[in-house]
């Protein structure tokens, strides 16, 4: 059985939400999936041979999380070469309009830079994602799901 791991960081629970519809709709496709808070994880974390996501809000002038920012950080050089990822990035453009969505801009640079093949491009849900839950977000699982 094919597995997934999604890493995210998230304080005001936006894209933890987001986080776990995906969770939702690939585990329904019958694949094992681990849901991991940036929060509370180690380097370590990126280790295995799972397909990962890598989410985050951009916050502030076009930053990650603090957490998310933090554990890319700590794990250095680590490669991913052949593995499959993909990102999810959210913002919302009433707040610096030009940078809204630089967390995708980030994590898909960090993940390029240690070898990673992209599974789908990226899903990018601005303002609230309530709205997001049952088009976008579905339709980018399904596009995620068929590289597996």
């Amino acid at each position: 059985m094919k597995a997934v791991k999604i890493i995210y960081g998230s304080c005001g629970g936006n894209t933890e939400l987001v986080c776990l519809k995906v969770a939702d709709l690939i585990q329904d496709a019958g694949y094992k999936v681990s849901l991991l808070n940036a929060k509370i994880q180690v380097p370590d974390v990126f280790k295995g041979e799972e397909a990962l996501i890598l989410a985050s809000p951009t916050y502030g002038v076009g930053e990650l999380e603090t957490f998310m920012a933090s554990l890319l950080k700590a794990a250095g050089d680590m490669t991913f070469v052949g593995r499959l990822c993909a990102v999810i990035a959210l913002g919302d453009e009433r707040y610096h309009p030009d940078y809204y969505m630089e967390s995708m801009r980030i994590l898909a640079h960090w993940l390029k830079q240690r070898g990673a093949t992209f599974a789908t491009g990226p899903l990018m849900v601005g303002k609230h994602p309530l709205s997001y839950l049952e088009t976008a977000v579905p339709a980018w699982t399904d596009r995620f799901l068929q590289a597996l």
